[in-house]
């Protein structure tokens, strides 16, 4: 398991003086080590046993208190006990996460990503998978030392601005997808992952806190067994609505990996690196939560969509139903008198307009269309197509 930090951003020019101080505590310990344990013995027959119980007794719970607010404020740590705190906390957290983080094949390329339900569900980046749903990706975790592969299927993604994408894990042989065209693939017995599925739960990244430590980790170059989970320490140091910015390093290949609170809770995943390996993007984990049922069905948010049909002037009469368009294969017809969308009362070609902003209307999404033909109400159900 590889750790990297950034020093001075990270702990402050007080780092040094903690090093110099930990040397100092270390070497005072190894000579005094015999007297310290002969003083406490004696200690402890003159004092109280009750006495000594209440006082220990505070002193953890003061302690526990100072490391929760250490790992959740972003302060700096400032004593040599805080530093190993944090060591072994950070090492904890990256053994826990470790099984559900899984390395991407589509083709030629590669990324990383998270199991997030027991199910299969698998957070990645879009760019990771393409904007083609339906696609077989392989998929490599690590179990007990040896890589271990499943296929997946790729579901939607919302690309542009916000770089995020889902995959559901499948069984059995599939077809791989690749970037120079489609070959079949079988994992053999010994290779296939079989059992439960590894996951890690999602968090809110809406509450993070500016300083907030993060543990950021993928598979970089492919998974490495030799080399273990790649993790890195690092804060937040801008989070906004569609993206969240650390100071996590970042190489290629981590795209689509995981990005963690202390709570061992996905918050984030690795999306863009900035202008310095140390000033990268993420897409904040609230954006898969509010679209996950779009995302789960195949939708491809943000892309230019079409329902293949038209209105009168500013009507609600239609005027052109495209043929083998979405409208036409739904069973639409010229003439036809739009009275509602969805649960939205239309009149006029005003509302029609408002309706669909007030909508998630992406490639894939279904939208209950009501007409009037003539004296009979039908109900069409229309798949939304990729403009173009």
């Amino acid at each position: 398991m590889t750790f990297s930090c950034l020093g001075k951003h990270l702990f402050s020019s007080r780092f040094s003086e903690i090093l110099g101080l930990a040397l100092a505590v270390s070497l005072a310990i190894c000579w005094q080590c015999e007297s310290v344990v002969s003083q406490e013995d004696v200690s402890q027959e003159d004092v109280a046993p009750k006495e000594v119980a209440s006082t220990n007794a505070n002193e953890d719970s003061n302690s526990a208190e100072a490391h929760q607010e250490l790992l959740f404020s972003g302060r700096v740590p400032n004593s040599v006990d805080e530093l190993k705190f944090m060591e072994s906390h950070f090492a904890e957290l990256a053994e826990s996460v470790f099984p559900a983080t899984v390395n991407i094949q589509m083709g030629q390329s590669q990324g990383s990503g998270v199991v997030v339900s027991s199910d299969g569900y698998i957070l990645t980046a879009a760019h990771v998978i393409g904007n083609s749903p339906g696609q077989t990706a392989l998929i490599t975790f690590i179990v007990d030392g040896e890589k271990k592969q499943i296929f997946a299927e790729t579901l939607g993604v919302q690309a542009g601005t916000v770089d995020s994408g889902m995959l559901k894990i499948k069984e059995g042989s599939a077809r791989f997808s690749g970037r120079y065209g489609v070959r079949p693939i079988k994992i053999d017995k010994e290779n296939r992952f079989e059992g439960d599925y590894p996951y890690v739960d999602i968090g809110i990244s809406q509450d993070l806190k500016l300083g907030q430590w993060v543990l950021a980790v993928g598979h970089p170059g492919g998974i490495d067994k030799a080399r273990g989970l790649v993790v890195r320490v690092g804060r937040i140091i801008d989070n906004r609505k569609t993206s969240l910015r650390t100071d996590c390093t970042l190489v290629g290949g981590d795209s689509g990996g995981p990005l963690f609170d202390m709570n061992g809770d996905v918050i984030g995943i690795h999306s863009r690196i900035g202008l310095t390996l140390a000033d990268n993007l993420h897409v904040p984990a609230d954006i898969f939560s509010e679209k996950w049922d779009l995302m789960a069905s195949g939708v491809i948010i943000n892309g230019k969509g079409t329902l293949g049909f038209s209105v009168v002037d500013d009507t609600n009469e239609i005027e052109k139903v495209e043929s083998k368009g979405p409208a036409d294969k739904a069973g639409m017809k010229v003439g036809d008198i739009v009275t509602k969308v969805q649960r939205n009362k239309i009149s006029d070609k005003r509302d029609l307009s408002k309706a669909f902003k007030s909508m998630d209307v992406w490639p894939n999404t279904i939208i209950k269309i009501v007409v009037q033909r003539g004296d009979e109400e039908k109900v069409l159900r229309i798949k939304v197509a990729k403009k173009g």
